[in-house]
């Protein structure tokens, strides 16, 4: 506590926590979950979930974004809560 001044040399150690956020794991609509979220330390990197599956259609990967433009890089260090977006095809 600090009501009060000590009588000697004190040494004060600081605890830093590093925040951490969420990933999610969606279907095409950007709600179904199809793998549990993962929560990742900031620069840390999320793991690469087991490819689901849904009947009649094939997993294509992990996309940045529900227009499945860009290829989701598990190597990238996650900075922000993130929304993964599962393609599948016929």
């Amino acid at each position: 506590t600090f009501d009060k001044m000590p009588g000697h040399d004190l040494p004060l150690y600081a605890k830093w926590i590093a925040p951490s956020f969420t990933v999610m794991f969606v279907d095409t609509d950007g709600t179904t979950e199809l793998a549990p979220s993962k929560t990742v330390e900031k620069y840390q990197k999320v793991e690469t979930p087991a490819s689901p599956s849904k009947v009649g259609y094939t997993f294509d990967g992990w996309f940045e974004e529900d227009t499945f433009t860009t290829a989701f890089d598990f190597d990238t260090p996650i900075t922000a809560n993130t929304t993964v977006y599962a393609k599948f095809s016929v």
